[in-house]
């Protein structure tokens, strides 16, 4: 599993990191609770050790399916770039190209499932677009990754 993943799951459950000398230092409530180490790539029975010592579900059962999510995409004419609405979420994403800002609201989409899955949170819905959405940009579709044990709201 990646490092960055670990720690960002960790977050989403209250858990404080700080960094140490060759590992990052897990902390709840001001007490140390685990350490990870400086790996990009962090072996599966590693992170079932932190699991046991944080009390945070890192790895998933079951296997991940895709969704997708319906995406308004539209050109800025004031600084040139594009801006991304993925429908019905209040999720945004930009960038100066529109693969680039697809991408972008892509990885936010992506990052609330998995933030809303660590903390035990109802995940959010792909939404419908409106003829007022087709009014405005384009449409694309989002495919994000879901596991298969996590449940819609």
């Amino acid at each position: 599993m990646k490092r960055r993943d670990i720690i960002r799951k960790l977050k989403a459950a209250g858990l404080t990191i700080e960094e140490g000398g060759n590992h990052s230092l897990v902390y709840r409530d001001g007490r140390r609770v685990s350490a990870i180490p400086r790996h990009s790539e962090i072996k599966t029975v590693l992170v079932r050790a932190i699991e046991r010592q944080t009390g945070v579900k890192l790895l998933l059962k079951g296997l991940a399916m895709q969704t997708f999510f319906p995406a308004v995409v539209e050109a800025d004419p004031v600084d040139g770039g594009f801006g991304v609405e993925v429908v019905g979420t209040g999720i945004n994403g930009q960038g100066d190209t529109e693969i680039a800002a697809l991408q972008d609201a892509a990885e936010i989409l992506q990052e609330v499932v998995w933030d809303s899955v660590a903390r035990g949170d109802d995940l959010p819905r792909p939404g419908t677009p409106s003829g007022a959405d087709l009014a405005r940009g384009r449409i694309a579709l989002l495919q994000i990754t879901l596991p298969a044990d996590a449940h819609a709201a």
